[in-house]
């Protein structure tokens, strides 16, 4: 049969589809789906609304300190640190580094009992009794399982002596006022005598000391207010009143940790000077029995003449500022030694004596405070922390300059003791005519005076030192006391607002992200854009469960469209004549079928003898959409009963009930070998009668994207339609169509768009439901009901 050829036609390259995003076919889907923006809007409002009325709202609690030094010192730790170069700030932030360490936290959270909470259960929310008198219990000790942390246990009061406790569903009876253990720990409660409003049924709640602690950590806002010494607190809570008791227990138990470690020095001191009241005590114990004893045997009177008296008050003046200088002499030697131990370079000197000539004690207070700055940076910083390292510079340097003051200190004792002894031996020499056992009793005499005269020195020193430690303050100042800020979360604007924005973002970034990520044909555009082919129409999606949806005298809109193609068909015709039209495409489900029936019978209407014939030989339907039969086409005798002789030609045409002109040719026998059939003679000799016998000639064959089977009848028809369907073609799947149409695989091939949606606004100047730029209404056709 001699092969037709096909008008000439722009060639388009054929490239993969890229990723592309339109902004006008998004805006049209999201115009589609309003009424999904629109629920899941009102969804968020309402998850939004559930949220607040089940959510906690938090307090927050502010409070105001003073950081301050002691003043009796006379020595500001913050003037020496910004001195050496050591930014004051840093001394706060080590304050601030202290009240929320862990080890402050956890007393707070010991002193307040705050690792358990009594509820009072509610409809919406449950009321913590924290604070309120409620509680008709008390909990004396809980050492609970770690797998109940957490947990809403159950605490039912059932009468004075007896109460439930456990989890809901496994609630044991126990003794009020007797420990207890159960598989949730060990327990032990009592009866709350304070009690103003006893609750009996009760929700507690166990929490892990340690967790809890870091949980208020994170909680707690310790912030230094610029250029000043003062630390705003804060921090939030679903109870104020238990907030502001945590605020309070961090600053009390903060001050204390402070008073603690100032007062180290000032124990290691009383410890000192303790150690030598006792000695001396025992020593003139000693000297008073003595002198008894040495009366008593030598039967003595003890008057003097008055210039032995002066000679021996001198001289006794003279070597108790000898004793007095020794005892100094002593005490500085210890210090000495204190200060060249090796073994701890930095612990506090526990001896603040003033030296004559030399006053050390300045530089031993500076020293004792640098010492404390250093013990609160190691508390949250390494000894290679620069700001560590910073304060052991000067430490080093004051404890040089001690150990010379203590030398040159020494120097010049030594010199008076030296002078002293001179002295006192000069008075000795004067003394030496008085019998010797005066004289024996006069030396005791004046050991004993020297021994008191130092024994009360030492309670004197005592005291002072106590008296010291009594009136140390740490520093910590309350300049507002916690109180209770209002409530700041959750924000029902800042709720309600993020409820809408996720309603109206997650349904539109859905619906344009499956505009986005949908590659199937939507438009000519994704038509256009990879074959440049006539497009004779587009067809509406069909509710009906009729396949054949044109009949003689219809007027619905699928009708027309079809009327419409078979108008187009005629620009499309070669040499005036379309008799053998072709409908294929890509995969099954595209509708080529349908259009095949439906193309036929808009022919069949305009009285031209229409013939369908099913060249789907491996899957064929156009039998079972005629017929309504799924087995109809092999029962009747088709086409491969023609191919292979086994029927005549015209035993395997039959029409069609209620179509007049239309027929119909089945596929018949599913053969074995499809494509090795269609290559016959008998396949030539068929067409070459048929077009003989009808006017129009409309093939169903196989989608061309997965057999060869349709493109072996190229040079047997006239006209190839290819079918792409609404919403189910992929865009990558016209690149098959444009190669076909590029190296002319069938001839005059065109597009026959199938299925498209109703309000779709294909973009051929009409849209699908709107009767073509007309208008439903119009007369021009009836609705599909």
């Amino acid at each position: 049969m001699e092969e037709r050829a096909a008008p000439a036609a722009t060639q388009k390259s054929v490239a993969p589809p890229g990723f592309s995003i339109d902004p006008t076919a998004i805006l049209r889907r999201l115009l589609r789906k309003w009424w999904i923006i629109v629920l899941c809007v009102g969804a968020g409002y309402a998850a939004a609304k559930l949220y607040l009325r089940y959510q906690e709202i938090n307090y927050e609690i502010e409070a105001l300190i003073q950081i301050t030094e002691d003043e009796d010192t006379g020595v500001n730790t913050r003037v020496i640190l910004g001195d050496m170069g050591v930014d004051s700030r840093q001394n706060l932030e080590t304050d601030i580094m202290m009240m929320k360490s862990r080890g402050v936290l956890s007393k707070v959270v010991s002193d307040l009992d705050l690792a358990v909470s009594f509820f009072a259960e509610g409809r919406i929310r449950n009321s913590n009794l924290y604070g309120s008198g409620g509680v008709p219990v008390r909990v004396v000790a809980a050492a609970p399982s770690d797998d109940i942390y957490g947990e809403l246990m159950t605490l039912r009061v059932l009468d004075s002596t007896r109460l439930a406790f456990g989890l809901e569903e496994e609630i044991d009876t126990f003794r009020i006022g007797l420990p207890f253990t159960s598989r949730f720990g060990t327990f032990h409660f009592v009866l709350n005598e304070r009690a103003s409003r006893p609750i009996d049924d009760l929700l507690v709640t166990f929490y892990n000391p340690q967790d809890l602690a870091d949980r208020y950590a994170d909680r707690l806002t310790v912030r230094a207010r610029p250029n000043s010494n003062f630390l705003q607190m804060q921090i939030e809570d679903e109870v104020p009143q238990r907030g502001m008791d945590v605020l309070t227990s961090v600053i009390e138990t903060y001050d204390s940790i402070m008073i603690s470690r100032k007062n180290t020095s000032s124990f290691k001191t009383l410890n000192f000077i303790d150690e030598r009241i006792d000695e001396y005590r025992n020593e003139l114990n000693s000297v008073e029995q003595r002198a008894e004893d040495f009366i008593r045997e030598n039967n003595l009177l003890v008057d003097i003449p008055t210039n032995l008296q002066m000679q021996l008050g001198e001289l006794r003046e003279t070597e108790q500022q000898l004793a007095t200088l020794k005892l100094q002499l002593k005490g500085i030697d210890n210090l000495a030694g204190y200060l060249q131990n090796g073994e701890d370079p930095y612990r506090q000197i526990p001896y603040s004596a003033d030296i004559p000539s030399v006053n050390i004690g300045g530089f031993i207070e500076q020293y004792n405070q640098l010492l404390q700055q250093r013990e609160i940076y190691l508390a949250t910083a390494s000894p290679e922390n620069p700001v560590v390292q910073a304060v052991e510079e000067p430490l080093s340097g004051l404890k040089n300059d001690i150990l010379d003051a203590v030398v040159r200190a020494r120097q010049s004792m030594q010199y008076d003791v030296s002078r002293l002894n001179n002295s006192a031996d000069s008075l000795l020499n004067e003394v030496k005519s008085v019998p010797g056992q005066r004289r024996e009793l006069l030396s005791i005499d004046r050991e004993q005076g020297i021994k008191e005269q130092l024994y009360l020195f030492l309670l004197q020193r005592r005291e002072e030192t106590s008296l010291t430690q009594a009136i140390t303050a740490s520093g910590v100042h309350m300049v507002e006391p916690p109180s209770n800020e209002g409530p700041v979360g959750p924000d029902p604007l800042q709720v309600y607002a993020i409820g809408l924005v996720l309603g109206l973002i997650i349904p539109t970034t859905a619906i344009a992200a499956r505009e986005v990520l949908d590659t199937t044909i939507k438009n000519q555009t994704d038509i256009s854009e990879y074959l440049d082919v006539a497009i004779l129409g587009s067809i509406g999606a069909s509710e009906e469960e009729n396949h054949i949806v044109v009949k003689h005298g219809s007027r619905t809109a699928i009708a027309e469209m079809f009327r419409l193609v078979r108008t187009n068909l005629r620009f499309v015709a070669v040499q005036d004549k379309n008799q053998v039209i072709l409908v294929t495409s890509s995969m099954g489900g595209e509708g080529k079928t349908f259009i095949c029936i439906n193309l036929g019978a808009s022919l069949a209407v305009s009285g031209k003898r229409v013939l369908l014939v099913g060249m789907d030989l491996r899957k064929p339907k156009l039998g079972a959409y005629v017929s309504g039969l799924s087995s109809s086409d092999t029962e009747l005798p088709g086409v491969t009963n023609y191919l292979t002789g086994f029927a005549e030609l015209e035993d395997t045409i039959h029409p069609i009930p209620d179509h007049e002109n239309l027929f119909y040719q089945p596929c018949g026998t599913i053969p074995p070998n499809p494509g090795e059939l269609m290559m016959g003679n008998r396949t030539v000799q068929m067409f070459e009668e048929l077009r003989e016998k009808f006017d129009y000639i409309v093939v169903d064959t196989a989608p061309v994207g997965l057999v060869s089977d349709a493109l072996q009848l190229r040079p047997l028809v006239d006209l190839s339609l290819y079918v792409v369907r609404y919403g189910v073609t992929d865009r990558k799947q016209l690149m098959l169509a444009a190669d076909i149409h590029q190296h002319r695989k069938l001839p005059n091939l065109s597009i026959i768009v199938n299925g498209v949606k109703r309000g779709a606004n294909y973009g051929y100047g009409y849209g699908y439901g709107y009767g073509y730029g007309y208008g439903d209404g119009d007369g021009y056709y009836v609705q599909e009901s």
